[in-house]
Formats: structure tokens, sequence, C-alpha cells
């Protein structure tokens, strides 16, 4: 299982990266889970306009940025691995504007410790 973290400051740059890595992962074979959205992120400064006569002159900026996570789950054949390194050359060749991507791997080691129920 591959775990995808999207990070921007818009949505709609996370939702037409999502939709690359879906035309990807469908050509690979493989199931992308939907997108799971964090809360946003808000980042607010003031400025002072003119620190000299008037104080009370302010300028407010704020900066809001966009969390999503999905999971890539592969089907169970006999080519996962090849599945797995395709997938890395196909996302290394895809430009992703003003998004930035995470890429993490889950590895099932001990298939008991995922099968027992506590």
């Amino acid at each position: 299982m591959i775990l995808l973290t999207f990070s921007a400051y818009n949505l709609k740059l996370i939702q037409n990266s999502y939709d690359e890595i879906k035309n990807l992962i469908n050509i690979l074979g493989g199931e992308l889970s939907p997108l799971h959205r964090f809360p946003s992120k808000k980042r607010r400064i003031t400025v002072l306009k003119s620190p000299h006569v008037n104080t009370k002159a302010k300028e407010q900026f704020e900066w809001i940025s966009y969390k999503s996570q999905c999971k890539i789950i592969w089907k169970k054949t006999s080519n996962i691995e090849t599945q797995k390194s395709l997938f890395i050359l196909g996302i290394s060749n895809l430009d992703f504007p003003g998004t930035q991507l995470n890429i993490k791997t889950l590895f099932n080691t001990h298939p008991l410790l995922y099968d027992a129920k506590i």
C-alpha cells in the first residue's frame, strides 16, 4: 500500500494532481481511494503601513494551506513489485505545479498482527 499526501494553497491544484495520478493508477491496474481532506491551516500576518506616524494603519494578509490524502492499493497479482516500479517511473514524469506530493510506502510484514481481532 502506498500513501499519498498532497499539500497546496489551492484545492483545484490538489484535485488536478489527484486526477492525473488516478489515470496512471487505472493504467497500471491498482485501486485509488477517494481523497480524504484534512482541516485547512490559516496563517495570518498583520503589517504596519507606516510604522513612524500612524500605528493604527495596518494591513492584514492570510495564507490558507490545504492538505489531502489518499491510498493506492495494488490488486493481488504476482507482479506487484513491477507495478510499484512502473508507478514510480510514471509519477516522476508527471508534473504537479503548485502541489507538494509526499509518498509513503507501507508494508504488511506480519499478517498475524493485522488479522488478529482485539
